[in-house]
């Protein structure tokens, strides 16, 4: 029997389409990485550009121990677990996921949850622990998940259904493993890294307010996704989410603004050759 249900499905229809292309990348392991782009015969070095010890995988990124990378991921799993709150969920499930969240795949889902008794708590881990911590953190969850969330919801008359429950924290795992990539892109791109020092957030407000005014323009097609991403009310937004997604567009605009003057400087080139 399957322990994936319909939820990472139906969840997937709820999210911009250039953020499903991203998932896609990331959960078959093509998307723009270092060992990805070495293989395709690009001459940048295949490792990690935060921890320059590890070859930088899909996987690694979720992973990196480099300091900054961490605390990025702590933060972001801080978010997570303010989310769990928010929405009633079992005090169960938000200790082990967070658990399992904060492993960072040191630990199984059934370490997590040694000590428990609990018969649903167990299956939960076992078929949970068959899927791993890196599809969990790319929106695949076990259905046991939605069981005991929508047998908590019923006791505790929470007004958010186990399934709509699992689907939004589906999404919620996306955008954290989507976060270790913005600070990945703007660390490659450390030209921008002068934004961090955006002190005021009412400034950190008009520059993204300016991003945004701009659209797609300037942007290459695989990076046209973080437009559609919903950063929600700015005066809620987290700070330091805020200033990573800004960093990353404005390394993608800068970066196609960079190919597009060596596209051009090679055309002329050619024409001159041939002139």
């Amino acid at each position: 029997m399957s322990t994936l249900g319909d939820t990472p499905r139906i969840a997937w229809g709820t999210i911009p389409r250039l953020f499903q292309l991203w998932a896609c990348k990331q959960v078959h392991s093509i998307a723009g990485t270092n060992q990805c782009l070495h293989k395709q015969g690009d001459s940048r070095d295949p490792r990690c550009p935060s921890c320059l010890e590890e070859v930088e995988t899909c996987a690694h990124v979720l992973m990196c121990n480099e300091e900054d990378r961490v605390k990025c991921f702590q933060m972001s799993a801080d978010n997570l677990q303010s989310w769990l709150q928010s929405v009633g969920t079992s005090d169960i499930l938000e200790e082990y996921i967070m658990e399992f969240v904060r492993s960072r795949n040191s630990k199984s889902f059934l370490e997590c949850v040694a000590g428990s008794r609990d018969p649903r708590v167990i299956r939960l881990a076992r078929s949970q622990d068959k899927i791993g911590w890196r599809r969990f953190m790319e929106g695949m969850i076990s259905k046991e998940f939605c069981r005991i969330q929508e047998t908590h919801r019923r006791l505790s008359n929470s007004y958010i259904s186990g399934d709509k429950w699992a689907q939004s924290l589906t999404v919620k795992l996306l955008e954290m493993s989507h976060g270790q990539w913005l600070v990945r892109n703007f660390l490659i791109h450390d030209n921008v890294g002068g934004m961090l020092a955006l002190e005021r957030k009412e400034d950190l407000q008009v520059a993204i307010e300016e991003q945004q005014a701009m659209g797609l323009d300037g942007l290459a097609e695989e990076d046209k996704y973080l437009m559609e991403i919903s950063l929600g009310d700015l005066e809620t937004t987290s700070w330091e989410y805020q200033a990573y997604w800004l960093l990353a567009v404005k390394a993608a605009r800068n970066a196609y603004s960079l190919r597009r003057q060596q596209a051009q400087a090679a055309a002329r080139r050619s024409r001159n050759n041939h002139g």
